[in-house]
């Protein structure tokens, strides 16, 4: 059953999360890879599921009252192209440079998440990054909470944002 969340006027934990997240996605790629970015609505999920994206960039970010995982899913063509965007050329192929350049916009994630939750008096840390490539992927979350689908859409391609948010005891 999915179910769509307007966000703008929830000021829960979780969508205070959400926000902070799907935010510093949209500015990281603004600012560090010279896209136009926006996020959409977010609609509640099953889980687990299949991914039919090639790559898949996970990380956690654990704050005083929830905690999220979160699994951020392109398409081999949409990081060609946004590495391309990000170095001013055509790029045809995926180097360890460039997947360590596309795995170290996490850092750049994170630090605007922390700050946009900090700014509200919410601690945060991160999980280090992982940068999975491969077919047929299979997404499982912990902690076993609610899971949110955030597409966001860019000049150079649309990608989803899967987070998994469990509430602290």
């Amino acid at each position: 059953m999915s179910e769509t969340q307007d966000t703008s006027a929830v000021e829960t934990t979780e969508a205070k999360l959400i926000n902070a997240v799907t935010h510093g996605i949209v500015r990281t790629l603004q600012i560090h890879c010279s896209v136009d970015a926006s996020s959409q609505q977010w609609v509640e999920k099953d889980f687990p599921k299949n991914s039919d994206k090639e790559y898949i960039i996970v990380f956690g970010v654990m704050g005083k009252e929830a905690n999220a995982s979160v699994n951020i899913e392109f398409s081999k063509a949409f990081l060609l192209d946004l590495a391309g965007s990000m170095l001013g050329e055509r790029v045809s192929d995926l180097t360890s440079e460039i997947e360590n350049e596309i795995q170290g916009l996490i850092g750049f994630i994170f630090r605007k998440v922390k700050r946009e939750l900090g700014s509200e008096g919410t601690e945060t840390s991160q999980l280090i990054p992982l940068v999975v490539k491969g077919k047929n992927l299979e997404n499982r979350f912990l902690p076993n909470g609610k899971v949110v689908q955030v597409p966001i859409e860019t000049s150079v391609g649309s990608f989803n944002v899967e987070l998994a948010i469990g509430a602290n005891a």
